[in-house]
């Protein structure tokens, strides 16, 4: 469907080595990039809709936005952590 039903906000932390900031900063956005695409794919599949905060639901999106940051900074992130989270319907 079209129609937008909610908008969910999320805020994001990357869990990574001491000193890689300045190098993280630098990737910045391809990593909101690849972070969006996941993102996208999981709410057009349903994955924010119900209890969207299930922690089986939280760990798969977790994970899967992990596999996307090691693969752009392989040995620099170790996890995403979701330090924030909410959705306002319409």
């Amino acid at each position: 469907e079209t129609r937008i039903d909610a908008i969910v906000v999320l805020s994001l932390s990357l869990e990574a080595k001491p000193g890689s900031a300045p190098a993280i900063y630098a990737i910045e956005p391809k990593l909101r990039d690849m972070f969006l695409q996941i993102l996208f794919e999981h709410a057009n599949t349903g994955g924010f809709r119900g209890t969207f905060t299930e922690s089986i639901a939280l760990k798969r999106l977790r994970g899967q936005l992990l596999e996307a940051a090691q693969k752009i900074m392989p040995d620099v992130i170790s996890d995403v952590l979701i330090t924030d989270i909410g959705r306002q319907d319409s």
